[in-house]
Formats: structure tokens, C-alpha cells, sequence
């Protein structure tokens, strides 16, 4: 029982006047603070017509109309071969990593690795055009889906397109599907102990 309530017990309060959210840890603390500090500073707009994103530097604002409006892939890939490019250099980061995984996927384009054999294996199905997946990927790679929406959610990756923005006052997170947001939502800006009442 003392180690469920344990759970519950966020000794580090949001200093931020009115807020009433806590943490369990001061780093989540200070990741959040940050929230209601950027919420004062998002002073670069998109300049996109009928957009309204903001953010807190010219350079967030140029990545999100890079990778949103634009279609410009300036961060090629640098394994040889590859041959994906990025709207930012950070999506670029993150895909590269992937080419360090012991157990790449064997379906040309794909670009995954995996740190198991059989993760790698179970992923590969994912490749295989069936009439259990007859929804295949139209942006070059080999993937197919179940369903069209889960098709389009994928394609989004490919052109680094983050339509989902956090729904929260002030955060400038986005994502490429709904569950992303949900997820991110509910760890960021989920309500705490002291907003309803109960622990």
C-alpha cells in the first residue's frame, strides 16, 4: 500500500502563481516550468496564411515551415545509400540512429533496424501487400497497412508533417497522430493532485 501511494506523492510543486500541478521528480518540474515561460515568449509566427503556430525562436518557426509547408529536404541522410533527406536536422539525428541497430530491416527502402532479431521479424510484416494489407505506402517505401487512415498517418512521416498540435495553451508540441498527442498530453498536461480534490 505504501508503495502504491508513493505513486501519488508529487513533492515537486509547479512554481508558476495559480498553476497546482506537481511532479515527482524536479526535472519534470522544470521541463514543464518552461511551458509557461515559452507561453509569454512565442513570438515568431508561422507565416503560413491560416496557420498560427507560434514559437519561441525564428529557427523553431523555420524547421515548422521547412518540414510543414515547404516540402524542403535540406539534411540528407550520411549512410551511404540511404538516401532519405529531412526537414531539420534533428528528424535527421533521429533517423540516423536507426542505421546503428544490430538488425536492419531487410525490405528495400525501409530504413528501420531493430535491437532483436525478432523484433525485426515481427516489424518486417509490416512490408508484405496482402488483402490483410492491401493499403500501400505511396511515398517510395515498401510498408502497407490495414487501414488507409493508419497509411496516411505513416506518409506523414515520410514528409516530416506534424498536423496534431498539443491542444494545450501554450505548448508548441505536435505530432503525427492522434495517439501521439494523447500520449504527450496526458504525461505533460495531465491533471495533478490538487486540481479535483483527490491525490
Amino acid at each position: 500500500r505504501d508503495a502504491h501511494e508513493a505513486v501519488h506523492r508529487r513533492p515537486y510543486p509547479c512554481r508558476e502563481e495559480g498553476c497546482g500541478r506537481a511532479f515527482h521528480e524536479a526535472a519534470a518540474r522544470d521541463k514543464h516550468e518552461v511551458h509557461h515561460r515559452v507561453h509569454a515568449e512565442l513570438r515568431y509566427t508561422c507565416r503560413e496564411e491560416g496557420c498560427g503556430r507560434a514559437f519561441a525562436s525564428a529557427g523553431r518557426r523555420k524547421d515548422h515551415e521547412r518540414a510543414v509547408h515547404s516540402g524542403e529536404r535540406l539534411f540528407p541522410c550520411r549512410k551511404a545509400g540511404c538516401g532519405r533527406a529531412f526537414a531539420t536536422a534533428s528528424n535527421r539525428a533521429q533517423h540516423e540512429a536507426l542505421h546503428r541497430r544490430a538488425f536492419p530491416c531487410r525490405a528495400e527502402g525501409c530504413g528501420l533496424a531493430f535491437d532483436d532479431e525478432a523484433a525485426r521479424d515481427g516489424h518486417e510484416e509490416c512490408h508484405r501487400v496482402s488483402a490483410e494489407r492491401p493499403y500501400a505506402c505511396r511515398e517510395g517505401c515498401s510498408r502497407a497497412f490495414t487501414r488507409p487512415d493508419h497509411r496516411r498517418s505513416h506518409e506523414l512521416r515520410h514528409r516530416g508533417e506534424k498536423p496534431l498540435a498539443c491542444r494545450e495553451a501554450g505548448c508548441a508540441e505536435a505530432f503525427f497522430t492522434a495517439s501521439d498527442r494523447r500520449r504527450h498530453e496526458k504525461a505533460a498536461h495531465a491533471p495533478q493532485e490538487g486540481r479535483d480534490g483527490r491525490l
